[in-house]
């Protein structure tokens, strides 16, 4: 068997060989090599947006091509990778012509340690643009979960985005998505029994599937250029309220869309939204 010695190529070279090798094979290598981990942790690859997706999965998105990652118990044809001084068994499977390539974690331990260990390792090769993170089952310590300390700030937030009815979360996981994690994007959908929140939400978009916990001085702190509201429990709150302050420049002034969905339940009046404010059409549709 003939080797070629790979990373003895001036820097430039090796460039363009990698240029040509599929961000799955590159991570892989760097699973099986020293050398080649020690070569990119030094002339990391670019990724577009890396997703942790609650409770076992995790994604990345490159520019051409994406990784589909997911923790399972049966794991076929895996085979051992070293990954942050650790063994893990994975499977790959890609099929041909296809940019999307899916990695199988065998599940023997706590799925979380497997991400965590898998997360270290790919930060220590990639240079990530952009983080995610997406929780379709409801987790009872999101605070507690790894992701934090390995991402400072969030292009989107989506907890429980498409559940029917909202999830019921402690107060202490609702403040943390609200006051601790930084996000672009917040799609929230949970609920805190005896809990009105009057403080401030820092985000370019928020969408908010349940208002319960939704005050008129929230409304009025809250610092986003794009809103939306839908839900039957925010019938109750004072829009008009909401549209005198920012018309008299209070409160949220960075605010451009705003838009308010009521379930099928709620009788409202839409003429109170805009009562006693004088209107002036600037935009036909």
């Amino acid at each position: 068997m003939t080797t070629f010695p790979l990373l003895k190529l001036p820097a430039l070279a090796i460039n363009e060989v990698a240029r040509r090798i599929e961000p799955s094979d590159i991570i892989q290598l760097t699973m099986i090599s020293a050398r080649f981990k020690r070569y990119f942790t030094q002339n990391k690859l670019f990724l577009d947006t890396l997703t942790w997706e609650m409770p076992a999965s995790m994604s990345l998105k490159f520019s051409k091509f994406s990784i589909a990652i997911s923790v399972e118990q049966n794991c076929p044809d895996s085979r051992p990778r070293k990954v942050n001084n650790s063994i893990m068994q994975i499977s790959v499977n890609r099929k041909r012509n296809e940019p999307l390539t899916r990695w199988h974690l065998k599940h023997d331990a706590c799925h979380w340690d497997l991400l965590e260990n898998l997360t270290i390792h790919l930060l220590s090769i990639l240079n990530v643009k952009h983080f995610d993170f997406t929780s379709e089952f409801l987790i009872s310590s999101y605070n507690k979960l790894f992701v934090w300390k390995y991402a400072e700030k969030f292009k989107t937030i989506a907890i429980l985005p498409w559940l029917k009815n909202p999830a019921l979360l402690s107060q202490e996981n609702m403040l943390h998505f609200l006051e601790v994690v930084k996000t672009d994007e917040l799609q929230f959908n949970a609920k805190c029994e005896h809990f009105q929140y009057t403080g401030s939400v820092k985000c370019s978009k928020l969408n908010l599937g349940e208002l319960s916990w939704v005050t008129n001085e929230f409304l009025k702190n809250m610092e986003c250029k794009e809103v939306l509201l839908r839900g039957d429990s925010g019938a109750n709150l004072n829009y008009n309220e909401l549209f005198r302050h920012w018309i008299d420049g209070e409160g949220n002034e960075i605010l451009e869309e705003f838009d308010v969905s009521f379930g099928d339940k709620t009788q409202c009046d839409p003429k109170k939204f805009l009562e006693g404010i004088e209107l002036e059409m600037s935009i036909l549709r």
